[in-house]
């Protein structure tokens, strides 16, 4: 459990592994400055409640049947980065992700993966200047990403395996 501030200049901020449980509580700060704010692998089950902001290339790395839960705040900025990874696994999204910079994308899964974002999430794609919102609630975008670019980037990319079911919002400027 984090309820305090992890900031390091490793690889990950915060590692949940084999069949294990971990949570990023209400008041704790991932602010790692290496590729991953937090990783949860290995049929393990992590929560996000407080604020992830790493500065490396992955806010949150899920993989090997674990699962996911943001109940708050996963916030990168940059260009090129993954708010979320998603490999063989489940997340769900309860909370907000927001990309500021060019050629993001909010949630990119693959391999069999399942995405939820929920009734209330909201996921933006900004560059600090450019924020337009589109309120796409209760729809699954009738395809694995085709129709979700901004010019920003993607709010999600999945590969024809994985399963994408929204009822949040999705804000950004589209194309």
């Amino acid at each position: 459990y984090n309820y305090g501030r992890v900031e390091n200049n490793g690889s990950e901020g915060f590692i949940i592994d084999k069949n294990s449980y971990g949570e990023n509580g209400t008041t704790g700060v991932i602010s790692n400055f290496g590729d991953y704010g937090m990783k949860i692998m290995n049929s393990s089950y992590g929560v996000n409640n407080g604020v992830i902001e790493n500065t490396g290339n992955t806010g949150l790395y899920i993989s090997n049947s674990s699962k996911g839960i943001n109940n708050g705040t996963i916030s990168l900025t940059g260009d090129n980065k993954t708010g979320v990874y998603v490999d063989n696994s489940e997340f769900v999204n309860n909370g907000n992700i927001i990309m500021n910079g060019e050629n993001n994308t909010a949630i990119k899964a693959v391999n069999n993966s399942k995405v939820t974002i929920a009734s209330g999430s909201v996921i933006t794609l900004t560059n600090g200047v450019i924020t337009d919102t589109a309120d796409y609630s209760a729809t699954d975008f009738s395809g694995n990403g085709a129709g979700n670019t901004s010019t920003l980037g993607k709010f999600y990319d999945l590969d024809s395996t994985s399963v994408l079911v929204n009822s949040g919002l999705i804000t950004g400027n589209l194309l």
